[in-house]
């Protein structure tokens, strides 16, 4: 099997209840990682077997560092993943994601490394083309299509978990709820690269999938948030501006309705009610956007801008 060269990758792996699969997924990681690689468990509140014990087992002489975090309870992906990042040595350059489940290959582990670097990229995504949960299939391209029509980025599968990124691109960014999904669009907001890379998935074999229904409605909502942060997050009061300018005309033209009426026909008419609520409601939206812009000023007083600088030259 094809090994990678020594390029210094962090594979961080958050796992919960996965004892059947995990020394599979370790032999599985060893036999296409260098010993310039490491290894990165989170151990995100199993009530399984150990699974310290288990991977000594699995191998008792391991070429590539492993290391395992175990947190005091369930904490959700995005957690585990962020706390997984403060602990990636400092010579690594690269950090890949990926599930537990062996549902995600570590055979293209090197295809997505040579995407990467071929491409220039910052973060490559695997665009997994045969979905075999069928109760998953669907839903999930209801939801891909609308994060492509919401957000504008042509990533096929953003729910992938298998992903990498150039560690000093991922570092900049913090991610809560169910938002790691999400840090392809987020980086890509700020002018990064971002790529992609047909892989095969594989069935599960042991276990069951931690995912629901619920995983729709919170990662659409999330989805909502991360493009107004990071779209509208530097100007959010044109976003409030404009919602109340809207409610402002639609104000107007019920005020306009109402007048015709009293002075045609000498009745106070219901719009006389639309066009005041539409009116408190708009003249409440923009004093929220000024608000949020005086917020947003003060905050981007100490904030890193780092993140937006692509380069710096003296001449």
């Amino acid at each position: 099997m094809l090994k990678i060269e020594p390029v210094g990758i962090s594979v961080i792996i958050p796992v919960k209840n996965e004892q059947e699969n995990i020394s599979q997924l370790l032999l599985e990681l060893i036999r296409v990682l260098s010993s310039d690689d490491e290894i990165i468990f989170i151990d995100d509140g199993s009530t399984d077997e150990p699974m310290v014990e288990i991977l000594k087992h699995a191998n008792s002489a391991l070429q590539v560092r492993t290391r395992v975090i175990r947190l005091r309870k369930n904490f959700g992906k995005s957690t585990a993943l962020s706390i997984g990042l403060g602990y990636v040595s400092e010579d690594k350059d690269y950090v890949l994601t990926m599930d537990s489940d062996l549902q995600d290959d570590p055979k293209y582990i090197p295809l997505f490394k040579e995407t990467l670097d071929k491409n220039n990229l910052d973060c490559v995504v695997g665009w997994r083309r045969n979905r075999l949960e069928l109760s998953k299939k669907m839903p999930s391209k209801i939801y891909n299509f609308l994060i492509r029509k919401f957000s504008g980025m042509q990533i096929h599968d953003m729910n992938c978990g298998m992903k990498m990124f150039k560690k000093k691109v991922l570092m900049k960014h913090q991610v809560y709820g169910e938002m790691h999904r999400y840090i392809p669009l987020i980086i890509e907001s700020f002018g990064f690269k971002v790529g992609e890379v047909r892989i095969e998935q594989r069935q599960r074999l042991h276990g069951k999938s931690k995912y629901g229904i619920s995983r729709m409605y919170t990662g659409f909502i999330d989805l909502m948030t991360v493009l107004f942060l990071y779209k509208y997050g530097q100007s959010p009061g044109y976003v409030f501006s404009a919602l109340g300018m809207f409610s402002l005309v639609i104000s107007a033209v019920f005020f306009s309705l109402a007048t015709y009426r009293w002075f045609a026909h000498g009745m106070v008419s219901v719009s006389v009610t639309i066009a005041t609520f539409f009116f408190v409601t708009g003249f409440l939206c923009i004093i929220t956007g000024l608000l949020s812009e005086q917020i947003n000023s003060m905050a981007q007083v100490n904030k890193d801008k780092s993140r937006f600088i692509k380069k710096v030259e003296d001449i």
